[in-house]
């Protein structure tokens, strides 16, 4: 594992990039961010304003490649606020976070949009004769979803509280546990998985914070770790992972950079905008360009990367 990055006389080379706006959403703050075979982007957004007088709903907007809105679908109501998307064909998946943590399903085609399942709040493993699954915590958290992917037939969720990455069967809607436990979370840390990202080899990337640390996971297809590929204090605020052409990337949301990193977590490149409210969240990787949702200044931004 490489030692912590950095770009000042540390790991890596100081390097540094600017991407450029892709879309700008007026009132809304992005969040997810998924894309679909034909190359265009699906937003989840929320309404920034919070004051009691917008009664608007959160979206989720799908993007052409030059940013223009295609179509949009609103999600809830209100008091709605939605998280991680992920897409399948014409169908859009996306976790809602407040009122409920559950996956609603919205087709782009008919434009039906409907809850397709909650997110399980598990007991604390602690004690006598408690049932799997469980989280591992000395106390049991209430549910906090944060991303959403699509692993083979089935969708991963991130769970930031109980430190678990739960699995959904969209045929079914059935739902259980795919990792838990360390290195994903710690007994005595309620900090868990937050960003996902999954290669095209089937290959699982996780940020988790635990003990302290954002670390940055492989997982096989059981949901163990494999290697921990970077690692980041907590300060850094290490948010999501996306695999890309020369390795990978991670969103620094408490930092206000993307950091391009080789496959030894050596970072090549940073990623950084003039605006003093740049604050990445999700990001996401289509061929060669880079996604990133930015709720700080209401954007999505993208950078063209070299293979």
């Amino acid at each position: 594992m490489a030692d912590t990055p950095k770009t000042d006389g540390g790991t890596g080379t100081d390097t540094s990039a600017a991407p450029r706006t892709l879309a700008a959403f007026a009132g809304d703050s992005p969040s997810g961010l998924a894309s679909l075979d034909d190359g265009s982007i699906v937003v989840s957004a929320n309404p920034s304003v919070d004051d009691g007088l917008d009664s608007s709903a959160p979206r989720v907007v799908q993007l052409d490649r030059d940013g223009a809105v295609l179509q949009e679908l609103s999600v809830g109501d209100a008091s709605t606020r939605l998280g991680g998307v992920a897409a399948v064909d014409t169908m859009v998946y996306v976790l809602t976070t407040e009122p409920s943590q559950q996956v609603v399903q919205a087709d782009l085609l008919t434009r039906e949009v409907s809850v397709l399942a909650a997110l399980p709040d598990l007991p604390a493993c602690l004690g006598f004769l408690v049932p799997e699954p469980c989280e591992e915590h000395l106390v049991s958290s209430a549910p906090q979803a944060v991303d959403l992917v699509v692993y083979g037939d089935r969708l991963l969720m991130s769970d930031w509280a109980q430190g678990v990455v739960f699995w959904v069967d969209p045929k079914t809607a059935e739902t259980g546990v795919w990792a838990k436990g360390a290195p994903l979370s710690s007994l005595t840390d309620d900090a868990g998985p937050t960003g996902l990202d999954v290669t095209t080899e089937g290959i699982v990337t996780v940020v988790s914070g635990s003990a302290g640390a954002v670390v940055v996971r492989v997982a096989d297809d059981r949901g163990r770790t494999v290697a921990e590929v970077a690692r980041y204090g907590a300060e850094d605020g290490a948010r999501d992972v996306a695999t890309v052409p020369a390795g990978f990337a991670v969103s620094l949301a408490r930092a206000g950079v993307v950091d391009v990193l080789a496959d030894d977590g050596s970072v090549h490149l940073q990623l950084r905008d003039p605006d003093p409210l740049f604050e990445p969240e999700a990001i996401l990787s289509v061929g060669t360009r880079l996604a990133i949702s930015d709720p700080g200044t209401g954007r999505i931004l993208q950078v063209e990367l070299s293979e």
